[in-house]
């Protein structure tokens, strides 16, 4: 019985070796060379897709994807799974957000940021800066373009950024007024006889992507938002037809984002209300008819045209917004 497991053991090992003795002597380095040359097409491919631009790569996630995520913004803000948000934003490992430009600014004279590869720039006039600061132009939180869609009920386009200043002593700065020069009219009152923002934006945008959305260019805006615990805020802003970019004002510091929103006819008139002396204004793709009051009698009026008339009302210049450049 011993006898011939062995015998079938040695069998075996014969017709192995035989086997093995027949391949070809140059069978394993073949093998070898044929899975390396697959291992280099696939780092070859790997780079190849690794270099295409950033921004191509963004706009694949369309405004139809976006949508889709709307309702989970939504559930957790109205207080849905905020037991599971809360976990995974307990285990989640945040990503280092890219950077896509660096510059300097200087007191007074001021400086330009300026990003290519996702078309923003920001200028900034020195005003009331004492000291040097680094800026760092970067892609903003990674919620940021879903919730201001989903808040704003709107299209994203542009990428959202995040702009910072930091000073020498590695404080950040975020405040950066403008500079007013005031002057009084016949009558005693104040007005501004030259404006120069803080910051002046830029964000280009895809005319073509805009229009396929079914967005009139008229309603693209520059939205901003201190952190991603608070609400996105419109600015100051409108689309430039010369350099097809949406241009804003700013005095701060923070998020950004281009957000168009399709524009539904209102019913009845709408009514712009202009505090400033003709120093802000509205555009809209409709007409419009346009009023001067001060800042507390606008507010008064705006109040009474909603609920009497029925008539959307927009107010150029709240109070919290002294001057914008005219």
């Amino acid at each position: 019985m011993a006898t011939g497991c062995a015998a079938r053991v040695l069998t075996l090992l014969i017709v192995t070796a035989v086997a093995v003795t027949a391949a070809p002597p140059n069978a394993q380095a073949l093998q070898e060379a044929t899975s390396q040359s697959r291992s280099a097409r696939v780092v070859r491919e790997a780079r190849q897709a690794a270099a295409k631009p950033r921004r191509v790569e963004q706009r694949q996630h369309t405004a139809s994807a976006r949508r889709s995520t709307r309702s989970l913004v939504l559930a957790l803000a109205n207080g849905q799974g905020r037991a599971l948000a809360e976990h995974a934003r307990e285990t989640e490992q945040p990503d280092t957000p890219e950077t896509f430009a660096e510059a300097t600014l200087t007191p007074v004279t001021g400086g330009q940021i300026e990003a290519g590869s996702v078309g923003v720039s920001a200028e900034f006039s020195g005003y009331k800066i004492s000291d040097e600061l680094q800026l760092t132009l970067s892609e903003a939180t990674p919620d940021a373009a879903v919730s201001a869609e989903a808040q704003l009920d709107g299209i994203a386009f542009s990428d959202a950024i995040s702009i910072d200043a930091q000073a020498s002593d590695g404080n950040e700065v975020t405040a950066f007024p403008a500079e007013v020069v005031t002057e009084k009219d016949p009558h005693g009152v104040e007005k501004a006889a030259s404006v120069t923002p803080g910051i002046t934006l830029g964000f280009a945008v895809d005319e073509d992507e805009v229009t396929a959305a079914g967005i009139e260019l008229t309603s693209l805006k520059l939205y901003t938002r201190e952190s991603s615990a608070e609400d996105w805020v419109e600015l100051p802003s409108y689309y430039d037809e010369a350099t097809g970019k949406v241009r804003a004002e700013s005095d701060h510091l923070s998020e950004f984002i281009v957000i168009g929103i399709k524009y539904v006819p209102p019913p009845g008139p709408r009514i712009v209300l202009d505090p400033d002396d003709d120093y802000g204004w509205a555009e809209t793709p409709g007409p419009a008819s346009e009023l001067t009051y001060n800042v507390a009698l606008a507010n008064l009026v705006k109040s009474k045209l909603e609920a009497s008339c029925l008539a959307p009302v927009v107010v150029t210049r709240q109070a919290d917004v002294r001057f914008v450049s005219g």
